[in-house]
């Protein structure tokens, strides 16, 4: 009975091993196919994340540069292609992309990273026309009949269409090909293969184990990877958004450095013409007021008209003295000596009541905002400066106008003093030339055009800044920037 039962069992377990093992085999060839496409599908969406990036890239650099230039999509165009090709290959270094194609709707190659297939018609490829009719389409190519016609030979790759819609340079773009490195997905797969093949064979536990294993460690591996890329490509959009800002940030204030320059140099050349014209006139002022003054005493029988011509000679002149003086001190190097320190709340106090008669008389509601601030400055110099702005700011409104002070902090911890008026501002077109000496926007007889500009070049020489503009509720407003006494001397910088 044993003897007739063991070549029973004998083939039973032969049969169960060989039945085992096909089964085994089966399922291992099922399991890698499934791994394959597994890995396919994740290289879809890894070459999709690729075109989102280039479409993005093209339409946000490409677009403005052919815009800019007036010109339509040309990539015949030596120019038009080294720009399009530093798109391409800033966007797709390290990433394991061999070579990019686009095409318009009708199949043609409008731009390839090889140069030579621009212009190809691959309208009959079946994987492009399911991608030009909305379907992403990848996979991994091995056999020569997948070959396009230009080919002889080539190692395998990772073939993805994707669908884009892109309207560049007035051409429309509605399909990408992205060629990936394909010999390592092909190895792993091959490998793969007969690991779970040797595996059947010996045991379907260990196939499966082993199956597993390799299943989870390729995941790991790809996953690992494919967040480095993912991550790759973050840190590129924030660098590119970043630059952006730091560009925009370094555009503005290199204009803001080139209005100053500008009105440094007019400040230098009229200064140096003025310095010499005042020498020039005071002496004979000094005689004219002089003969004026003795005419005056000793005349006691003069004519009230003649009296009267003898004193707008005498006043006229000292104001021709007065205008000397500011001429000289505009052009005065300015002194080295530290400024000391001053508080701005008390100045604007002190201002305000020197003007106070004209205040009232124009019945004008002037409101100070803001506390105590101690700047590094000259006291004596920026009284002068607040008593220009606030006179400026009185001589614009009309009767029961307003005006508004603001004391407070601004960029880096700059002291700023703002005032606000509610007058009719300063045209446009006049802005840029406040600053310049003898220009005023005030009617004749009531301003020398010198005030800002002594205003202006006091305020630089304490390392601060004035900006003049209009406000957008109406009227203007003249911003006062300086360092606080409490800053070190490297933070001394002229800016607001």
């Amino acid at each position: 009975m044993d003897k007739a039962a063991f070549p029973l069992m004998r083939h039973f377990l032969l049969w169960s091993v060989l039945t085992t093992g096909i089964v085994a085999l089966l399922l291992s060839f099922a399991s890698a196919g499934e791994a394959e496409q597994d890995l396919l599908a994740k290289d879809r969406r890894y070459a999709r994340l690729v075109a989102d990036v280039l479409q993005v890239q093209l339409e946000e650099h490409l677009q403005p540069w052919l815009a800019a230039r007036g010109a339509a999509l040309r990539p015949a165009d030596p120019e038009q292609l080294a720009e399009i090709d530093r798109v391409v290959r800033f966007n797709t270094r390290n990433l394991g992309v061999r070579r990019v194609n686009v095409f318009d709707g009708a199949g043609r190659v409008v731009y390839s990273s090889d140069h030579d297939r621009i212009g190809s018609d691959y309208g009959k490829s079946p994987a492009l026309r399911r991608a030009l009719a909305g379907e992403p389409v990848t996979k991994l190519v091995v056999a020569e009949e997948e070959m396009h016609e230009r080919e002889t030979s080539r190692p395998p790759y990772l073939e993805s269409y994707l669908p884009i819609r892109l309207e560049l340079g007035g051409v429309a773009l509605r399909a990408i090909e992205i060629y990936q490195e394909g010999e390592d997905n092909l190895a792993a797969v091959r490998a793969s293969k007969r690991r779970l093949s040797l595996a059947a064979i010996g045991a379907m536990f260990l196939l499966f184990v082993g199956n597993v294993f390799i299943v989870r460690r390729g995941s790991r591996a790809i996953e690992e990877e494919r967040a480095a890329r993912t991550r790759y490509l973050e840190e590129a959009r924030d660098l590119n958004a970043k630059l952006g800002a730091l560009t925009e940030d370094l555009e503005q204030k290199v204009e803001r450095a080139a209005r100053d320059l500008v009105a440094a140099d007019r400040l230098a050349a009229v200064g140096t013409l003025a310095a010499g014209m005042a020498h020039e006139v005071n002496t004979p002022l000094a005689s004219i007021s002089t003969c004026a003054e003795g005419l005056l005493r000793r005349g006691d029988g003069l004519a009230a008209r003649d009296r009267k011509y003898l004193e707008t000679i005498r006043d006229e002149a000292f104001r021709c003295k007065r205008i000397t003086r500011q001429l000289l001190d505009f052009s005065r190097p300015a002194d080295q000596d530290e400024p000391g320190e001053a508080e701005l709340r008390e100045l604007v106090d002190r201002s305000l009541r020197l003007l106070e008669f004209e205040v009232g008389a124009k019945g004008v509601q002037v409101t100070v905002v803001g506390g105590p601030l101690v700047v590094r400055a000259s006291g004596d110099e920026m009284e002068q400066v607040l008593l220009n702005l606030l006179k400026n700011a009185l001589d614009a409104v009309a009767a029961n106008g307003q005006v508004l002070i603001r004391i407070g902090t601004g960029a880096a911890g700059r002291a700023l003093v703002a005032v606000e008026d509610d007058g009719p501002g300063v045209p446009e077109d006049q802005l840029d030339r406040l600053l310049d000496p003898f220009y005023t926007t005030k009617e004749p007889g009531r301003g020398t055009g010198l005030g800002l500009s002594v205003s202006y070049g006091i305020v630089k020489r304490h390392h601060g800044d004035l900006r003049l503009e209009n406000r957008a509720e109406g009227g203007f407003r003249a911003t006062l920037s300086l360092p606080r006494a409490s800053m070190l001397p490297g933070d001394l910088v002229d800016r607001l």
